[in-house]
Parts: C-alpha cells; structure tokens; sequence
C-alpha cells in the first residue's frame, strides 16, 4: 500500500481519538496507580511508528472497555474508504482482506453507514492464502506447510501501518484483584526508535520487567522487539491472560488468604 494512505490512516486513527491527546504529555511523568477508572495508563491503547501514544476515551468498567482494538480498526478503515474513489476503495479491501476483497457483503459493509460498536460478521474478516501474500513456514506432523503470515485484517492492519497494540490491565480472579496487573504489547512490524524509546521508559518507570507483568507478542519476522526495548525479559509462549498467568495469581490469592 502507498504510503500516503498509511499515513492517512495513522491520521484518522490520532483524530479518532484526538480528546485524550493531553494524556500523552503526562504518561511518563509517574508511575501509574491502581484507580482503574481515572488513570490514563489503563486506557492507552495504540503507539504509532512516530510515538504518538493513543488512549480510549473512557473505561466501563474494571474489566471492559466501552471499544476493543479490532472495532476501533474497522471504524479507521471505514471512515478512510468513504473518502476514496471507486479504484482506491478496491485497493484498500484487496490490502486489509486480501482474497475476499471482492465479496460483495465485505463491500456492502464499508459501503453503509457506520454503527458504533458494529463487529465485522465471521467470514469477512479476510483470508490470506493466494500467492500475491507472505507465507511462512510451518513444520506439521513431519511434513512442511506454508501459511499464510496474516491470520485477518487485523494482524494486517498493524503490519501494514506499523502500529502497534497495547493494553493494560489488572487481572481478575473470581472477581478479586491481586497486586499483579499485566501489560501486553502486540506488535507486527520492526519497532521504530520513537515506539522503542516509550515503550522502554513506560515498562521501567513502572518497574514492570521486575513484576514480571510484560507479555509480548512478537509477530516480527526476525523476533526483534527484545532487542530493540533492551530489556531483560524472559519470553513467554503464552498471551495475557492465559491460564499459566491465571494460575499464578491464583496462588498468590492463596498465599494473601494464609496469612491472614
């Protein structure tokens, strides 16, 4: 894709939240507290390869936000279709949902009127499997696959914009919430020095990488993001919030409750 609609999108995404702008001059000036519902830090939610931190403009409730990743980049990508012309909106479905940018439920969505909240229906969320994309190479029962590198548009999408997802959150045990509070970073293109730089200064002023509360998806090629964050971080085979990390705050549950 041009890079002047890259750098469109990365636009739109910014104005799309451009109200919690001030946050971003006040993230790194101290640690983050447990007030869930008025610390910025549980709302951030995107870096852009210039730094540009972006936050959600509120939380709901402890555990929920009122929009996930995956509506907000729908949102982006149809409110950028409706300023193109008929070539370019082709060229934009072909991008982010490769071989079914032709299908015309796929069109009738971007063409209507945008729903807040509105998902994108299961089938339509892009496949990847025809020869004009990457593959990689996976080792099944002996034999060796190649698959497709992009699971839907939203692996895509932050690999073709180089944006990378961020979240933070505590992580709730039977509706208790232990000191433990998770920070996981989802990236799908080499980090740039401006998102290397933040992302190093957020984790070390709030002394993550000694909580061992870091969870990375590295989606790069070359596995790059430990290095470019110059961290000591044992890497982990498992995303946030799977049930290794459950289970370990489910023992540290126990052990407040021996105490007492």
């Amino acid at each position: 894709m041009e890079y002047k609609h890259i750098k469109n999108i990365t636009g739109i995404l910014k104005d799309y939240f451009k109200r919690n702008k001030n946050h971003s001059d006040n993230i790194l000036k101290k640690p983050f507290t447990d007030n869930i519902i008025f610390e910025p830090a549980y709302r951030l939610a995107w870096i852009t390869p210039d730094g540009t931190t972006i936050f959600e403009d509120n939380v709901r409730s402890t555990f929920k936000r009122k929009t996930d990743h995956r509506r907000t980049v729908l949102t982006i990508l149809k409110k950028y279709y409706s300023t193109l012309n008929k070539k370019n909106k082709q060229n934009l479905l072909k991008t982010f949902f490769g071989d079914i940018y032709n299908n015309q439920k796929l069109i009738d969505l971007f063409e209507a009127k945008t729903i807040p909240g509105e998902d994108i229906p299961d089938g339509l969320w892009g496949t990847f499997g025809s020869k004009e994309y990457p593959k990689v190479i996976k080792h099944i029962d002996g034999e060796i696959a190649y698959l497709p590198l992009y699971k839907n548009y939203f692996t895509r999408f932050m690999s073709v914009t180089g944006i990378v997802r961020l979240r933070l959150k505590p992580i709730s045990i039977d509706n208790y919430t232990p000191e433990l509070t998770g920070f996981n970073i989802e990236v799908h293109s080499k980090l740039t020095l401006s998102q290397s730089q933040f992302l190093r200064e957020f984790i070390l002023l709030n002394d993550l990488q000694h909580k061992k509360s870091v969870f990375i998806d590295d989606c790069t090629t070359y596995k790059t993001v430990l290095d470019s964050l110059g961290l000591n971080i044992a890497p982990k085979f498992n995303s946030f919030g799977h049930a290794y990390r459950l289970l370990d705050s489910k023992e540290t549950y126990k052990r407040q409750l021996l105490k007492k």
